[in-house]
């Protein structure tokens, strides 16, 4: 159960804090002088020590039920005191688990340990209000079970619940055994047998179909160490109650606080300085820090959110889409997870995720006008144009001054080969942003398919200034100041990590130059190396297919 929520280190971590924990009972049961001991692991629920007294004492059973938490958290103490000069991770994992599980067993409820302390102190000799406090553990395991989705809490509940009833009456009995004249101290008589044996049978009637099997008279040597049973004095209980309270209420906080700070802090270092790379566009550096910080913490979603978006700036979309898809199968209202995988699908090509994707992120937020336009763009690459021209025009309803917005606009009415339209949202474009280089390139090229003059684009003049240099490289290609040769040479070149995506925009952009200049058969092939070099999400590689359907 543990390797199925943590990792196989951890799960074996736990084995060892409840060994250290049952351990503890057993010591103290060795120094109480109990026989047959011995220690159970127990499936779903944990473990337990058990062992024979020779005499029923409150107090005693009180020591015992608090060392298996005393053991676990000076075990939880020692992992610390080596952590610090080790560094090991696992030791502070261990610490962790271990203050954490005493922890949950110091809780004032039965059957933890806590609850047994707390019994004993106080509400053992009063059957009411030990029935009282069983039902009110009770009623909280049950919430604890719906709190931690834990049903085997809920399970113990129900026995607690079911058995108060005979709890009260057993405890009654032994009451009345107490007060009657010769029944404690000295040697257990025929007599005493049989008086015994008449107030547990009256408390509990099932013992009678028992009468002559072993488990009856265990039930009366059981009793008859409860009749004489020794109750802890005044000053045992402050003393017991002291040290349990100042454990449950200083001891156990301190140590959860103080190991969660002591895991937080190496994995907070990696964190932020995964974030102040990304603020400095070394998003590589970036998802390195993020490796390190999710290392300590798998499934951290904060830290998951933050790789997939440092991934997806680096260029790693599918590592992105992985790590975006964890945080959403946890959260699936993320609008950001949302956004950054859609951006991530189209990237890969994988178009209809990316719908899904601005789809569920439209539900979140409808006047999300970025995610219109993605969505209408890998609406247009699946084929459904008109779909695409929608959200581009609901996008742009709500901008209607956004040069990215009317360049996705144009982009989707160059797919469906209506060139005019798209030649004019591209001149809007280019006319709302100065850095609007590639829109000046589609406007050149679409004012050519439609033989219009394209002096007005001042292409020729605004090329050799363009800042990016592969959009700089095509703009002078398509003035003629750079041949094909060349082209594709910068392409092989001008940025390695993105080679693909570079050969199937030159390859389309000579297909066009072909097309332009009536080679039909020469734009058919271009158009097809670019199928055949550049990523699927590239938006050339989505109008060279168009080109290709046309032809």
């Amino acid at each position: 159960m543990g390797i199925n929520q943590w990792d196989v280190q951890r799960a074996l971590l736990l084995i060892v804090a409840i060994f250290i924990h049952e351990c503890g009972h057993l010591i103290a049961m060795r120094a109480c002088r109990y026989k047959n001991l011995r220690m159970l692991f127990v499936p779903f629920l944990g473990a337990m020590a058990s062992g024979k007294p020779s005499e029923q004492n409150g107090l005693k059973i009180a020591i015992i039920a608090f060392s298996g938490p005393l053991a676990g958290l000076l075990a939880a103490c020692v992992a610390l005191l080596v952590w610090s000069i080790s560094q090991s991770a696992m030791l502070l994992d261990f610490a962790q688990i271990s203050v954490l599980l005493n922890g949950f067993n110091l809780l004032p409820i039965l059957p933890l340990d806590g609850g047994h302390i707390l019994n004993e102190a106080l509400l053992a000799r009063h059957p009411k209000a030990q029935v009282a406090f069983m039902i009110l553990a009770a009623a909280a395991l049950v919430a604890l079970a719906v709190r931690l989705d834990a049903l085997g809490l809920a399970a113990i509940a129900i026995v607690l619940l079911t058995s108060t009833k005979v709890t009260y009456l057993m405890a009654s009995a032994i009451n009345r055994l107490r007060m009657k004249e010769g029944m404690m101290g000295s040697d257990l008589t025929e007599e005493k047998i049989g008086q015994i044996r008449e107030e547990i049978e009256s408390a509990n009637p099932l013992l009678r179909k028992l009468a002559n099997a072993p488990k009856l008279s265990a039930q009366v040597e059981n009793s008859w160490a409860r009749v004489n049973k020794v109750f802890p004095g005044p000053a045992s209980v402050g003393i017991i109650l002291t040290a349990y309270l100042s454990t449950l209420l200083l001891v156990v906080p301190f140590g959860i606080r103080k190991t969660a700070q002591l895991k937080i802090k190496p994995l907070l270092t990696f964190n932020n300085e995964g974030i102040q790379m990304m603020t400095k566009g070394e998003f590589k550096g970036a998802v390195a820090a993020f490796d390190k910080a999710l290392e300590m913490q798998p499934t951290n979603l904060v830290l998951l959110m933050n790789r997939g978006t440092a991934r997806y700036r680096a260029g790693d979309y599918g590592g992105a889409f992985l790590d975006l898809s964890q945080v959403l199968e946890k959260k699936s209202d993320s609008q950001l997870a949302l956004v950054y995988r859609a951006l991530s699908g189209e990237e890969t090509g994988d178009f209809e995720s990316e719908i899904n994707d601005c789809s569920a992120a439209l539900r979140l937020k409808p006047d999300d006008e970025m995610m219109l336009v993605h969505r209408g763009y890998a609406e247009s690459r699946m084929g459904r144009v008109d779909s695409g021209l929608a959200d581009c025009d609901r996008a742009l309803a709500l901008d209607p001054t956004s040069p990215d917005m009317l360049r996705y606009r144009a982009y989707v009415k160059d797919i469906a080969g209506n060139y005019s339209g798209a030649g004019k949202d591209y001149a809007e474009a280019v006319s709302l942003s100065f850095a609007a280089d590639m829109a000046r390139i589609r406007w050149s090229i679409d004012l050519r398919r439609q033989k219009l003059s394209d002096s007005d684009v001042g292409l020729a003049s605004r090329a050799p200034g363009f800042r990016d240099p592969w959009t700089r490289a095509i703009g002078l290609y398509l003035t003629g100041s750079l041949d094909e040769a060349r082209l594709l040479s910068q392409a092989e070149t001008i940025a390695p990590d993105l080679r693909s995506r570079h050969m199937g925009q030159a390859c389309y952009y000579i297909g066009i130059s072909h097309m332009l200049g009536g080679d039909a058969n020469g734009a058919r092939a271009f158009f097809e190396k670019s199928l055949q070099a550049g990523l699927r999400g590239s938006g050339e590689t989505g109008l060279a297919q168009a080109e290709l359907g046309r032809l």
